[in-house]
């Protein structure tokens, strides 16, 4: 049976599209200024809901939903009032490669299922991108910040509930690792790797006293649930990071010593919470099988180099039927869907989105963001970037990792625009102010 027929026989289409109106009536009624808030919050917490499986019915229903998740984003974007930048033109590869996705996978076996994954990249992307547009100030980018801590907040306390009141069942056994609900580590645990680094960034700089120990304690709480994932690279992913933050937190002491209490003491008991069952010692090492996949892979992209899986009959869209597993990396999935023709626009982005980053850390103090958001942003998708070599997240659409890349590296290729406008205004500013005594004297009797 094809998934997608699977998946409606467990959700119909009469219970989704039920499900869509009850969201979007719901959606309208909500105050304008909270829109974009509770969207990204909700998208965050219920995409991460459908990768645990043991919830049954509610995880194929957010399956089957996620586009519509997206959707109510860029609905609410469109909606909002404020100012909106333009989106760059380079960014619009993301829906030229989008468009282009659909053609490569026509011939597979699982062309239903193919189909429906590429139509829910597009509409991310432009979800996305939409998003990007509300952006224009440290505020504007804070609001839609504020969602994504939101929905850590609601999702840690979903994960957390499977340690507290189903422990046994919540360590995959023999292996040591958090598997709550049935999720699988290095796919829902990706949260804690976003998630994190803003609460932590609320919890410090935030403007509202009162709630930045219960944000540092959510953070906290968050990074020891994915320690024990027992995934190297939700594990890195969160130490990489956090590093910025840490680096700032040493140049303010007393908000350094509090932070290490609250963190020493929830680590800890969060940490013993998964102490009988959980097994850390793959931490402190880097033996995998990716290595044999990823050969396996290369020698099938050898052989169609150019356009992948275009024209070709017989094969697998996730996973090549001679590996029996996805490539774990999206650098190679992509290059095995759509060969180079397919791939090329999108490494292009990635390279100029990696270059705007670099530029935007440069010129970061002539923005109108907080410095210290700016470097945990372009960091954050730095390490999405390098941890794409060992996952196919980045470039999946059931995932809010996705969404959330889409919209940085929009983000990041607009205020890399706005730092070089601002630096040829000034530098015109310049040559104005240099000019103006010369021609003053001329101009004297």
């Amino acid at each position: 049976m094809d998934k997608v027929e699977a998946y409606l026989k467990v959700v119909p289409l009469p219970l989704i599209a039920l499900g869509a109106i009850a969201f979007f009536g719901i959606l309208i009624i909500i105050p304008r200024r909270f829109r974009i808030q509770i969207t990204v919050g909700f998208m965050t917490m219920w995409m991460m809901v459908n990768k645990l499986t043991g919830l049954g019915m509610v995880a194929y229903f957010s399956k089957t939903t996620a586009a519509v998740a997206c959707i109510g984003v860029g609905f609410a974007a469109m909606l909002d009032r404020e100012p909106r930048r333009r989106i760059p033109v380079l960014a619009w590869l993301y829906v030229v490669a989008a468009l282009g996705g659909f053609v490569f996978v026509l011939g597979v076996d699982d062309r239903i299922e193919a189909l429906v994954v590429r139509f829910q990249w597009f509409v991310m992307v432009i979800c996305a991108m939409l998003l990007a547009r509300t952006v224009t100030d440290q505020r504007t980018l804070c609001r839609v910040l504020h969602g994504i801590v939101g929905g850590l907040v609601v999702s840690v306390v979903i994960l957390l509930s499977a340690i507290l009141f189903a422990r046994g069942s919540s360590f995959k056994g023999g292996v040591g690792r958090f598997t709550p609900y049935g999720g699988l580590p290095n796919v829902y645990g990706l949260i804690f790797i976003f998630g994190t680094i803003f609460t932590v960034y609320f919890g410090v700089y935030g403007k509202t006293q009162w709630i930045k120990p219960f944000l540092l304690a959510v953070a906290t709480i968050s990074f020891g649930l994915g320690v024990l994932t027992a995934a190297r690279t939700i594990v890195f992913g969160m130490v990489i990071g956090l590093s910025p933050l840490g680096a700032y937190l040493v140049r303010r002491p007393t908000i350094a010593v509090i932070g290490a209490v609250i963190v020493s003491l929830l680590l800890g008991w969060v940490l013993r919470l998964g102490d009988e069952q959980a097994d850390l010692s793959r931490l402190r090492t880097l033996q995998t099988s990716r290595y044999v996949i990823w050969d396996a892979y290369w020698e099938i992209v050898r052989e169609r180099p150019l356009f992948g899986l275009m024209g070709v009959k017989g094969e697998n869209s996730k996973a090549a039927w001679q590996v029996g597993e996805h490539p774990h990396s999206a650098y190679l999935h992509t290059l095995y869907l759509g060969g180079m023709v397919f791939a090329a626009p999108q490494f292009l982005l990635i390279l100029v989105s990696i270059i705007a980053v670099f530029y935007a850390i440069k010129r970061r103090k002539s923005l109108p963001y907080d410095p210290v958001l700016i470097v945990c942003c372009g960091v954050l998708l730095l390490d999405m970037y390098l941890l794409a070599i060992f996952g196919g997240a980045i470039y999946y659409p059931t995932y809010s990792w996705a969404f959330i890349h889409v919209f940085l590296a929009v983000l990041f290729l607009g205020i890399a625009g706005d730092a070089r406008a601002i630096k040829k205004a000034a530098r015109a500013q310049t040559t104005t102010q240099q000019a103006a005594p010369a021609t003053g004297r001329l101009a004297l009797p």
